[in-house]
């Protein structure tokens, strides 16, 4: 291996030479310099002299101009417009009708649930008809502290004629909070 010594100087002129910008450099000064020599085509034309057309048109001619200019663009216009709003609506009827097809297939089940609730309530009401067909509710009964209800029952039922044991009823109570004032007595005689 050779080791060779360069020096600072001689490296930073290799990487002036080959930077970009110097390069870029070099190629503008050689643009200008070539530029700065005139040649023979633009020095015939600066000798010969320079023709302008000009035109003078009226308001009522650039009217005319502007109307024939403008006929096609407003067809186009047109059925560019005609054809966004056909597409527009299209897809708004395809909408709609899903909606509707949506709604009535809502209705329908909600219908059905309606009719199922009916007939639900229907049964609970016959339930409890029929689970209270052996109730018997005694109401204006005088409460007192610590009473016996199966005995306050067959005591009252005793009075109107009614010979029922206590071994009858399968459960006797108050209804609702305790009170001072008369309240009612609900009995279940035992079948």
């Amino acid at each position: 291996m050779s080791k060779t010594k360069t020096t600072g100087k001689s490296e930073s002129k290799k990487r002036d030479a080959s930077s970009p910008l110097n390069q870029a450099d070099m190629k503008k000064v050689r643009t200008f310099s070539l530029e700065s020599i005139p040649d023979e085509d633009h020095l015939n034309m600066s000798d010969q002299p320079s023709h302008q057309n000009i035109i003078n048109l009226s308001n009522e001619d650039i009217t005319r101009i502007s109307d024939i200019l403008k006929q096609p663009f407003d067809l186009q216009i047109s059925n560019i417009v005609s054809s966004i709003a056909s597409g527009v609506l299209g897809g708004l009827n395809t909408e709609i009708a899903v909606i509707k097809s949506e709604n009535l297939t809502l209705r329908n089940q909600v219908n059905q649930l309606e009719s199922k609730v009916a007939d639900m309530n229907a049964l609970i009401d016959r339930q409890n008809q029929y689970s209270h067909r052996n109730c018997l509710r005694l109401s204006g009964v005088s409460e007192t502290q610590g009473e016996n209800t199966d005995t306050t029952v067959t005591k009252i039922l005793s009075a109107i004629g009614a010979n029922i044991s206590i071994d009858e009823i399968d459960r006797s109570h108050r209804l609702g909070k305790p009170r001072k004032s008369p309240s009612s007595i609900q009995k279940s005689p035992s079948t």
